[in-house]
């Protein structure tokens, strides 16, 4: 599978952690898991990223911040909570943030505006 470019898996009653082999999977650019209930860490090399309706919980990790290549992230429809942290500008290929439905507060940092 080192030549799969895309993972679409959305609603697919998957639970539990990405599979840290999935950062093996190194053309792996597409990965969607939406409308599942998935948790753990992601993998660096993804351009797309779509945990929609995941039943994520807790604040958005300023890990994330380092997935730089990554274009379009969407956490809509889950119960993220807090703030946007500021290392989500470090994500200097990002063109599409879907935050919509969560339970976020504060500010939007001045640090998005890094974004494309």
């Amino acid at each position: 599978m080192k030549c799969l470019m895309s993972l679409q898996m959305g609603s697919c009653n998957i639970s539990g952690t990405i599979p840290y082999t999935l950062g093996n999977v190194t053309l792996l650019k597409q990965l969607n898991l939406s409308y599942n209930q998935i948790t753990g860490p992601i993998p660096s090399n993804l351009k797309q990223l779509d945990l929609s309706l995941d039943q994520i919980n807790g604040a958005i990790p300023p890990a994330l911040g380092g997935l730089i290549n990554l274009e379009i992230l969407s956490f809509t429809f889950n119960q993220i909570s807090g703030f946007i942290p500021s290392e989500l500008g470090n994500m200097t290929s990002l063109v599409e943030l879907h935050l919509e439905e969560n339970k976020l507060k504060g500010q939007i940092s001045s640090s998005i505006s890094n974004l494309s």
